[in-house]
Parts: structure tokens; C-alpha cells; sequence
């Protein structure tokens, strides 16, 4: 016999594990062979292991009879739809039933190995990483207005305030060469505000009320011009590297910084001698340029809010005004956090959860505090008080019931870890004297 009558009669057997005499004679002789028929009792050994619920012994010989007639040699195999996997089996057997002179045993089994493997109910397929929703610009711009939150002093604001317009500049350059037009004017706009609204007008004011030292205002002032300058010459050297479409925006921010040094400049011009600059702020983590560009259009709303958040806060002049504004920044975060949930988008809840909790924790709850030493007992004021911090609590536990338990939400453990934070908040909250 040659090799391929070997192996042929190798497929046609009821389980080629078993081999007859002469096959075996010529199998032990023949390397080509040897290998046929070593894989035909692998794939054997392979089918017996699958879960499948033995039948009947009548049902073997009855189905060994049936591949003995003739039948059409396959052209194709069927598609069974994956849903319906109570009805693989009478596929498989439709196939065998009109293939029966071509196939044998090992043949049939080959087809039901792979009908199995594609349509049983219980695959596993693996699971997608979710992409990384950790955003750098938006986790400063909540601290910034955590710490405007606790910051009592005018000097203290305005050194914040420039921290907030640093990362604005610092984040801006970094994207003129990957972002769109309209989200670098976005960008812009964000620092312009920071700059015009929160530190040249505060700056104004504090000329006319004079709540600070000529020293603070030295210090401040002095740094803050000092900055406003360095992004202007930054701004400036970036257009000449970025593509025509940035040119713009960078353009915008470089005429607000250079205007508002020269504002500063004139408003306390009586000062002799101003500070250098300080050091920049460090750059933001790093991340790909499609997740930068991703995680700005996801965030985008969300940064304006929270930048017309942090001039209320700047302007907050008591802690009352302040643990106000500081809960608005809270209810902000909280209810991106919802949306993110309604969407099914774990990773994101459990940024937004923890922004969240840190709001919360390190700016309203001490806020709180503050106004409590700072107000008589029984007081309007007090009452005013009492009421907010009755109703905290309840903003901590909306946020965790619109957060699912269950599900791709529910069961992702970033999530768990936030839903815990605001379990401890909860208790911080009702404990809290």
C-alpha cells in the first residue's frame, strides 16, 4: 500500500488509536506516516475530553451505518448561527449524512471538535482593556479648586490662580501640533479666562482694597507678572514650530499674557523690585497624542465648568462663599460621574468618583469647619450651615445609588475601590460634629 491508502484507512477508522496489523507494520516503517497517524489519535484523545453527554450505545452503530452509504462529496459547511447553539449538533449530523462516502469516523470527529469549539455557549472571549480615562490637566484643575477652596488669604488665591493658568499654557503648547483648530481655541479660551477674569481683575480690585502688604503684593504680583511673560515668550516660540491651523490660538494666549503682564505691571508700578519667575509646573504625564486628544474631547464641558468654578472660588471672599462654590465644584464632578455610569464606561466613573471623594474630603468638609468656628451659634449664618451640611450627605449617597453594583460597571475594581471612598465619606460626613 502507499502512503496515502494508509492514511486514508487511518481517517476511516472507528478510532484510529487503534490500528491494525498491517497498518501498524507500515506506520512503524513509514516516518510520513507516523506522524498522520500520531496527530489522528491526538485529535481522538482531543475529542474525547469535550463535555459533551455520551449517547446511547444503540446510537453509534446506528449513525457507523449511516456514514457507510454514499453522498455528495462537501462542498461547504453550513453556518449555524451563534446564538443558536441548541441546534449544533443536528447541523453537524445533516453534513455527515450527505458526506458519508468521503469521511470517516476521525473526519466526522474533526467536524464536531470544530462546530463545538465555535458554538459551544460557555466561550470565553477576552476581554478588551478599557482605555485610560486618567487625565492630568482635569486631576489639576480639581486640586486648584480644592485649594482655592481652603486658600483665606488674597495672596494665597493669586498664587493658585497662576498655578491654574501655568498647567492651562503648558497643556496648550503641548497639543498645538495634534489638536484641532476649534480645540486649541477651547484651550486658549480656558487660560484667557483664568488670566483676564480670575488674576488681572482680582489684581484690579485688590489695587483699590489694598488687603495685602506691599510685600505680599511684591512677591505675588511680582511672580505672577514673571509668568505671565514666560508664556508669552513660550507661546510665541511655539507658533513658529506648530502648524498653520494652531497659529491662532497660540497667538490669543500670547497677547492675554502679554497684556496681563503689562497690567500688573502698571497697577503696581510703585513697586521697585519684583521676583524672578518661579519654577514651571511639572509637564503632565505622559500619554499617547490619540489619548490626549481623546481625553480632551471627553472632558472638555466638563473643564469649562469647572474654570468658571475656580474664579467663583477665587472670588470667594469667607469660608461660607467658599464651602458654596466648593460643593457646586463637587456636584460638577458628580454628575459627569452619572453620565459616565449611564454609559457603561467603568474606568471613567472611577476617575470621576475619586475627583470626586477628594473634592469632598480635602476642600468641602474642612471648608465646613472653617465656617463653623467662624460663626456665633444660632446665627443666620449657622443656620445657613446647618442646612448645607444636611444636605452633603445626601449629594454622597445620589452619587454612589446612580453607580451600578453589578456589571461591567459594578464589577470593575477601580469602581469597587471608589464606591468604598464614598462609603468612608458617608460615615465621615454623619460622624462629623
Amino acid at each position: 500500500m502507499d502512503c496515502q491508502a494508509v492514511q486514508n484507512l487511518i481517517l476511516g477508522l472507528p478510532d484510529p488509536r487503534e490500528l491494525s496489523p498491517t497498518l501498524r507494520a507500515h506506520v512503524l516503517e513509514c516516518q510520513a506516516c507516523s506522524a498522520w497517524a500520531k496527530q489522528a489519535a491526538r485529535l481522538e484523545s482531543l475529542l474525547a475530553q469535550l463535555p459533551v453527554p455520551p449517547a446511547p450505545s444503540e446510537k453509534k452503530e446506528a449513525m457507523l451505518e449511516e456514514l457507510t452509504s454514499s453522498g455528495p462529496v462537501i462542498t461547504r459547511v453550513p453556518t449555524v448561527r451563534p446564538d443558536h447553539t441548541g441546534v449544533w449538533l443536528d447541523a453537524a449530523g445533516r453534513v455527515l449524512r450527505k458526506n458519508t462516502a468521503y469521511i470517516g469516523g476521525l473526519a466526522a470527529a474533526i467536524l464536531l471538535v470544530i462546530g463545538i469549539y465555535w458554538l459551544w455557549p460557555n466561550k470565553q472571549t477576552p476581554p478588551v482593556a478599557e482605555a485610560t480615562q486618567d487625565h492630568p490637566l482635569l486631576k489639576n484643575l480639581v486640586a486648584h479648586d480644592i485649594a482655592l477652596a481652603r486658600a483665606s488669604t488674597p495672596a494665597k488665591r493669586f498664587e493658585i490662580l497662576g498655578g491654574m493658568a501655568d498647567d492651562l499654557a503648558v497643556e496648550t503648547r503641548g497639543m498645538a501640533r495634534i489638536a484641532s483648530a476649534d480645540e486649541l481655541k477651547r484651550m486658549a479660551g480656558w487660560y484667557q479666562k483664568v488670566v483676564n477674569e480670575g488674576i488681572i481683575q482680582q489684581a484690579k480690585d485688590e489695587a483699590n482694597r489694598h488687603m495685602m502688604t506691599d510685600a505680599e503684593k511684591k512677591n505675588v504680583f511680582g511672580a505672577l507678572a514673571a509668568k505671565l511673560e514666560t508664556d508669552a515668550n513660550e507661546a510665541e516660540r511655539m507658533m513658529a514650530e506648530s502648524p498653520q491651523e494652531a497659529q491662532p490660538a497660540l497667538k490669543r494666549m500670547a497677547e492675554t499674557a502679554r497684556e496681563g503682564h503689562k497690567t500688573l505691571r502698571t497697577l503696581f508700578a510703585s513697586l521697585a523690585s519684583w521676583v524672578g519667575d518661579q519654577a514651571p509646573s511639572p509637564p503632565p504625564a505622559p500619554l499617547t497624542a490619540d489619548d490626549r486628544i481623546r481625553l480632551l474631547k471627553a472632558n472638555g464641558q466638563l473643564i469649562d465648568n469647572l474654570v468658571n468654578q475656580s474664579i467663583e472660588l477665587s472670588r470667594a471672599g469667607d469660608s461660607e462663599n467658599r464651602a458654596i462654590a466648593c460643593r457646586k465644584t463637587a456636584q460638577l464632578l458628580a454628575a459627569a460621574a452619572e453620565v459616565a455610569a449611564t454609559k457603561q464606561e467603568a474606568e471613567r466613573v472611577a476617575v470621576l468618583t475619586r475627583l470626586f471623594h477628594k473634592v469632598v474630603r480635602d476642600g468641602l468638609i474642612p471648608t465646613l469647619g472653617d465656617w463653623k468656628r467662624g460663626v456665633p451659634p444660632e446665627s443666620p449664618s449657622a443656620l445657613r450651615l446647618a442646612a448645607l451640611r444636611n444636605e452633603v450627605p445626601n449629594d454622597v449617597i445620589n452619587l454612589k445609588s446612580a453607580i451600578p453594583t453589578s456589571g461591567a460597571v459594578g464589577e470593575n475594581p477601580n469602581v469597587r475601590d471608589a464606591l468604598a471612598q464614598l462609603d468612608e465619606l458617608t460615615d465621615k460626613l454623619m460622624t462629623k460634629e
